[in-house]
C-alpha cells in the first residue's frame, strides 16, 4: 500500500476518536503502524506508537496505554515533532502522570509557538489550564484558558470549546459561583451536541463529582433555570460569556483564603470535603501522606477542629467548597 492509504488509516482513526469509537480507533492506528513501519517512515511510525497510546488512555485503559509511551517517547524527541509530544503528553495526563505531563504540554506549546501552529497553541493552553486545575492553581488555570479563549476568538475552531466551558466550570465551582457554573456546564452540554464532541472517559469520574457539588450550592429550580440557559446560547455568545467569565474568576482566585489558610492547606481541606482520604490526597497534590497529616494538623488547629466532618462542616461555612 502507499504512503496515501497510510494516510487515509490515520484520517479514519482521528475521526473515530472524535466519536468516541475508542476499539475503532485503536484499530486503525495499528494498521497505520504497520503501514509506516514496513514503509520505513520513522516519523509515521512514531505518531501511531504514541496514537496505539492514546486511543486506549481516552478510552480508559491505561494498561494497554503504557505498551508504546516509553517506545513512542524516545523517537518524538529524537524527531522533535510537536504534536507526538503533545499526545504524550495528553496521555501522561490521562494517566494521571501530572507531574511527567507538564514539561511535555508546555514543550509542546514552545515548539506550537515557534511554528505558528494556532490550534496546537489552544490545545495546549486548554490541557495547561487543566493541568493547572488540578493543582488547584485556580488564578493560573484560568489564564491559560483566558489565552486559549483569544486564540479560538481569532480562529474560530469551533472544536474543543466545551472542554474549555467545562474547566471554566469546575473552577467556578471551586469559587462557589453556582449559578456561574451550570451555565458554563450548560453551554458545554450543548457545545458537544452541536459539534459530536464526547468527553474523554478519564474526564467524567471528576466532571460528575464536581457537578453534583456544584448542583447542591444552588436550588433544584435555579440550577435547571441557569443550566437551560447556559444550553441556548450560541457558540458565539458561549464564548463571549466564557470570556467574561475568566476575567470574572481571575479577580475571585487571587482573593485571600479565609482562617490564615495557606493556598496548600485550602487545597487539601477542599480535597477532604471531596471524600478523598488521606492517601488519595497525597497522589492528587503529589505529596507525602506525612505531609497531608502535617497540613490536616494546621488546618484543624487553624478551624478549631478536631475531625473531618467537623473541618468539611467548617469549609462551607467559610463557603470555600
Amino acid at each position: 500500500m502507499t504512503l496515501t492509504s497510510a494516510e487515509a488509516v490515520n484520517v479514519a482513526s482521528d475521526a473515530a476518536v472524535g466519536g468516541s469509537d475508542y476499539s475503532r480507533a485503536l484499530a486503525c492506528f495499528q494498521e497505520g503502524l504497520a503501514l509506516y513501519t514496513r514503509q520505513g517512515d520513522e516519523r509515521g511510525t512514531s505518531w501511531s506508537l504514541r496514537a496505539d497510546g492514546f486511543a486506549p488512555a481516552l478510552g480508559g485503559n491505561a494498561e494497554e496505554a503504557l505498551l508504546n509511551v516509553e517506545q513512542s517517547l524516545a523517537m518524538c524527541h529524537q524527531s522533535g515533532e510537536a504534536w507526538s509530544i503533545f499526545d504524550l503528553g495528553h496521555i501522561a495526563f490521562a494517566l494521571g502522570a501530572i507531574e511527567q505531563a507538564q514539561p511535555l504540554i508546555e514543550d509542546a506549546l514552545h515548539r506550537f509557538g515557534q511554528m505558528g501552529v494556532h490550534f496546537g497553541s489552544y490545545r495546549a493552553l486548554i490541557l495547561l489550564g487543566d493541568i493547572q486545575r488540578r493543582h488547584s492553581r485556580w488564578a493560573e488555570a484560568t489564564a491559560h484558558y483566558a489565552e486559549a479563549l483569544q486564540l479560538e476568538q481569532e480562529n474560530h475552531f469551533g472544536q474543543f470549546g466545551a472542554d474549555l466551558l467545562e474547566g471554566l466550570a469546575k473552577i467556578a465551582a471551586v469559587l462557589r459561583r453556582p449559578d456561574t457554573t451550570a451555565r458554563l456546564f450548560g453551554a458545554g452540554h450543548a457545545w458537544r451536541q452541536k459539534f459530536g464532541q464526547a468527553r474523554s472517559l478519564f474526564y467524567e469520574p471528576g466532571y460528575q463529582r464536581i457537578l453534583a457539588n456544584a448542583r447542591a450550592q444552588l436550588a433544584e429550580d435555579d440550577w435547571s433555570a441557569s443550566y437551560i440557559a447556559g444550553c441556548d446560547l450560541t457558540s458565539v455568545q458561549a464564548m463571549a460569556e466564557a470570556r467574561q467569565t475568566a476575567r470574572m474568576l481571575a479577580s475571585a482566585s487571587l482573593a485571600p483564603y479565609p482562617a490564615n489558610l495557606t493556598e496548600r492547606e485550602t487545597e487539601v481541606l477542599r480535597l477532604l470535603v471531596e471524600g478523598l482520604k488521606d492517601q488519595e490526597i497525597a497522589d492528587q497534590l503529589v505529596v507525602s501522606t506525612r505531609t497531608v497529616h502535617a497540613h490536616l494538623r494546621s488546618i484543624y488547629g487553624k478551624l478549631g477542629v478536631n475531625t473531618r466532618t467537623a473541618a468539611a462542616h467548617e469549609a462551607g461555612q467559610l463557603k470555600l467548597v
